[in-house]
């Protein structure tokens, strides 16, 4: 998970974990990344443009 700031650290956690406190997650930025690093998808989040999803090209 990586936040807007590049202030804040960027962190690993497991997907269930995301899931469970999503909404915490989103309140505290206005602005992250979520790597799924299995399946190389980049989900990005900004605070009134939604989410957007996309497989990262290797």
């Amino acid at each position: 998970m990586f936040w807007g700031n590049l202030a804040v650290p960027s962190l690993a956690l497991e997907v269930g974990l995301v899931a469970t406190h999503a909404d915490t997650i989103l309140e505290c930025c206005s602005e992250c990344w979520v790597y799924l690093v299995d399946s190389g998808i980049l989900i990005e989040f900004q605070d009134g443009e939604g989410f957007t999803a996309g497989r990262v090209p290797r």
